[in-house]
């Protein structure tokens, strides 16, 4: 009995030993499991950390770009609109000279003192301007239109006197000019109109006409100054800029002019 108690003993014993490593085992392999799991959690916490402050400088950096972008959109709003506004003044300036310049054609350098003192330095004021705020505008088209009408106005006497001149008798051309001078004041008033309030388009939107086909024909439609005869019909612009027939009822000499009722 001695024997088998030992050996019971003894399988006891085995039994235990066996059973505390199996527990063992399989505690340190929950153990590790776990430890795996929490580095692997750890790792994504930090992945999703990092991710998220990429996003935040991503988005911080793009909002200084934005704001940036903001700024010198503003700026350029402001030179635009500070160029614009001096060349707005230079026409002003020209305005109560366009009757005498359209009726007697001047030859800028033949006026006398009294006439010429005032119209000289409106239309030097106008020059100015085509060499100085139009080409700040940061619009191709306010420019072109603007200069388009200082070589209106300079070009003004050789353009008519030579359609004149090619006229066969000294009747032909008084008729033609009696007819002729009437339009062409009408004429130099609308572009001047036309001129102006595409400049205060600019000034409201930052641009003149978006679409290229637009922009090119408002560029290129300059009345006919030279074609003082057969008459015909005063310049209309084809497209006519924002306010044309509003500021139009401002011009009592205008053949489109409508009285208030």
């Amino acid at each position: 009995m001695s024997a088998v108690g030992t050996l019971a003993g003894a399988v006891f014993a085995m039994v235990a030993i066996i059973a505390t490593m199996v527990l063992a085992l399989r505690d340190r392999d929950r153990s590790n499991k776990l430890r795996e799991e929490d580095q692997r959690q750890a790792a994504r916490d930090r992945a999703d950390s990092d991710q998220r402050l990429r996003e935040e400088r991503e988005a911080a950096d793009r909002r200084l770009r934005e704001e940036r972008e903001a700024a010198d959109r503003r700026q350029v709003r402001d030179w635009q609109a500070e160029n614009a506004i001096a060349l707005l003044h230079r026409i002003a300036d020209l305005h109560p000279h366009l009757a005498f310049l359209a009726t007697h054609l001047p030859a800028f350098d033949r006026l006398d003192l009294v006439v010429g003192e005032d119209l000289r330095g409106a239309v030097g004021s106008l020059q100015r301007g085509a060499h100085s705020e139009a080409l700040a505008l940061g619009s191709p088209v306010g420019t072109v239109l603007y200069r388009n009408l200082v070589h209106m106005v300079m070009s003004l006497e050789p353009t008519v006197r030579e359609a004149l001149d090619r006229l066969p008798s000294d009747a032909e051309r008084a008729e033609a000019w009696a007819v002729g001078k009437v339009r062409l004041e009408t004429d130099l008033r609308r572009y001047s109109r036309y001129v102006r309030l595409w400049l205060c388009e600019l000034i409201e939107k930052g641009e003149i006409l978006s679409e290229p086909q637009q922009a090119q024909t408002a560029v290129g439609d300059l009345p006919h100054l030279g074609g003082v005869w057969p008459p015909r019909s005063p310049w209309t612009p084809q497209v006519p800029p924002p306010g044309w027939s509003e500021d139009t009822d401002l011009d009592p000499a205008d053949p489109q002019f409508r009285a208030a009722l």
